[in-house]
């Protein structure tokens, strides 16, 4: 069983916080996917439709934010198609911000500072594993 994390963004800032919280998520043994032009994760000539697959196919959706994140970004698009899959969504926001999407109202957020976002990132990646830890516990009883 395993369980994937799906690290979306809405803007060029957002798109490098969100490609170092991949980054580290893998770095512990995390299945992440950030749909960027880092090969990590994207290679030339993937689609859209490869994107919204890699969303279908995990657990949970981190939207990052920062203040420059338009509403009409790809993310909201992203958002929406989580909520309609009934998937989790961990809000990553830039602390301060009027949040494009509505999610400030989440059960659970983590704010970053944009300057040092990587303070965050074991608190943050400590809530996924507790997700991950009952998500896996479910199946199993299920």
């Amino acid at each position: 069983m395993t369980f994937k994390v799906f690290v979306g963004y809405g803007d060029v800032q957002a798109k490098q916080i969100a490609e170092g919280f991949g980054h580290y998520l893998q770095r512990f043994g995390l299945i992440a996917f950030v749909a960027s032009t880092d090969p990590t994760w994207m290679l030339p000539g993937h689609t859209i439709s490869r994107i919204y697959q890699e969303l279908a196919d995990s657990d949970v959706l981190v939207a990052t934010c920062t203040q420059i994140t338009p509403s009409a970004s790809r993310l909201g698009k992203e958002i929406k198609f989580a909520r309609s899959h009934k998937m989790p969504i961990l809000p990553f926001l830039e602390r301060g911000i009027t949040d494009p999407f509505g999610l400030s109202n989440s059960i659970w957020k983590m704010e970053f500072e944009l300057n040092r976002p990587w303070i965050q990132h074991r608190t943050f990646a400590t809530y996924i594993l507790t997700l991950m830890e009952r998500s896996l516990e479910a199946r199993v009883k299920s």
